[in-house]
């Protein structure tokens, strides 16, 4: 069971202050069309710089971008707005699947060990499911590359779709479609061809291990 943890959040349009004259303001800023574009800019590179690595919920780099805004808020006189104290909301997050003590999976009458043999993933929602399988093999549906595991499937509504986590060999160089959230697109395509259920599998050794949470 994943402890829930406190996220730490701003109201995004507000970061447009950063580069604004606000009235109450402590402090004057250029507003000269190159000088906002500057402050525009430093801003963008600070929380875009790979340092704050991506800036997840519940990470260390979301925390530096909380500082950061934070320090920005001040330097213009951005009074706070939460008890006139804090810049910060908080509120209850979680950041990856809860497991029950129900949690089970069951294959050819074999029962399979939660955290042993499968991993429920954060996508999941609460259910029962009672089907039978098909392999849908990369479960990709990529008309650019000519590449669909579903186009000789045939009665593929209602079962629980076997998937394999891996790629294809033609994608696996493919630097660009890796950037790709693949996991997402593949859940995708099987919900849209009606799966009930879906179980990852990998078939490849060195593909990635984002799926065990």
């Amino acid at each position: 069971m994943n402890k829930n943890r406190i996220k730490s959040i701003f109201i995004s349009t507000l970061l447009i202050l950063f580069s604004s004259t606000i009235l109450f303001s402590q402090n004057t800023y250029n507003q000269n069309t190159s000088a906002i574009a500057k402050r525009i800019m430093d801003d963008i590179s600070v929380l875009a710089a790979d340092s704050f690595m991506g800036r997840e919920s519940g990470t260390e780099g979301e925390i530096k971008a909380r500082d950061y805004i934070v320090k920005k808020y001040k330097e213009i006189g951005l009074a706070p707005l939460f008890g006139d104290t804090s810049y910060i909301q908080s509120f209850p997050f979680k950041s990856n699947a809860s497991y029950g003590d129900s949690n089970w999976l069951k294959m050819n009458n074999k029962i399979y060990v939660l955290h042993e043999d499968f991993y429920p993933l954060a996508y999941s929602s609460n259910g029962y499911v009672k089907a039978n399988f098909i392999n849908v093999g990369f479960g990709m549906i990529e008309p650019e590359k000519k590449h669909d595991d579903y186009k000789k499937l045939k009665n593929c509504k209602g079962k629980i779709f076997i998937i394999d986590i891996s790629l294809p060999d033609k994608f696996k160089k493919d630097s660009l479609f890796i950037k790709k959230d693949v996991i997402q697109r593949k859940i995708k395509n099987a919900i849209e061809k009606g799966a009930s259920g879906i179980i990852f599998m990998k078939s490849d050794s060195s593909a990635p291990k984002f799926i065990k949470m």
